[in-house]
This record gives structure tokens, C-alpha cells and sequence, in this order.
């Protein structure tokens, strides 16, 4: 079971809950859909739910997102055998997050997040944060 589902579990069984009484800062996120999650194993649905029950978030969505997401780059690999096109591919992904107005891009998988904040240092954007969905949503639960 990937963690999304098992943590869209946990809330749906009220055994974890968002504090609306924290005072986190507004977001912009959008969130990243990896290839794994999106083509292979269905997962499109779950991480949005969970993320649209953060009160103080704005979610947003990328271009190419969902069944069409485009890859990070990172993910098999690519990364290892050919690093300047998953670059590129990764740099490329970020421009498309960004373009979206959000300021935090999130995903669920540890690869896309990597590849992102790889991209992220080559591309030399400032005030852009890349989390992964388990650690962004550690701020939020009660």
C-alpha cells in the first residue's frame, strides 16, 4: 500500500485530523504527480483530498497534471545513465509547477522530490519550497 492511500485511510477513519487552531502560514502548493503514482498505480485522487483539507493552503494544479503529468526527470534511471537530460527534463517539470502561481510544489515520491530540488538549485529559484506529502502534512496534524 503506498503511503498516500494508507494515509488517506488514517483521515477517512478520523484516526488522524488537521489542527485548524495552528497558525501556519498561507500556501500556494501545487502538487506534483508522479509517474508511478499517476500511470502505474492509479493514485491521482487521494493526495489531493488529503491536501485540500488544510485549511490554511491553497491548492493549485500544474499544466500537465494527473494521467498526463510530465516525469521529473529522476524517476528509473534516467538520472544515472544520462544525468543532463533528467536534468533538463527536471528543470523543465519546474518551470510547468511554477507556472501555476504556487510558492511550495509537493509530492509523493522521494525520486520527483530529489529531482525537483536538484533542478530547483540549477534553476536558482528563490522562496520555492519542494516537500514530500508525509513531511508537508507533519506542520498541519493535531
Amino acid at each position: 500500500m503506498h503511503i498516500v492511500k494508507f494515509l488517506k485511510m488514517l483521515f477517512d477513519q478520523k484516526r488522524l485530523s488537521f489542527d485548524d487552531s495552528k497558525e501556519n502560514p498561507f500556501e500556494n502548493i501545487v502538487f506534483h504527480d508522479p509517474c508511478i503514482l499517476a500511470r502505474n498505480l492509479n493514485i491521482i485522487n487521494e493526495p489531493r483530498e488529503i491536501l485540500k483539507k488544510i485549511k490554511t493552503i491553497e491548492l493549485r494544479e500544474a499544466i500537465q497534471n494527473k494521467e498526463e503529468t510530465h516525469c521529473c526527470g529522476w524517476s528509473g534511471t534516467l538520472h544515472w545513465a544520462k544525468k543532463e537530460i533528467a536534468i533538463k527534463e527536471s528543470q523543465n517539470r519546474i518551470i510547468e509547477l511554477l507556472e501555476s502561481g504556487a510558492n511550495t510544489i509537493i509530492s509523493a515520491c522521494p525520486l520527483c522530490e530529489l529531482g525537483l530540488l536538484n533542478s530547483l538549485d540549477s534553476n536558482e529559484v528563490k522562496n520555492v519550497k519542494i516537500k514530500n506529502i508525509s513531511s508537508f502534512i507533519l506542520d498541519y496534524i493535531k
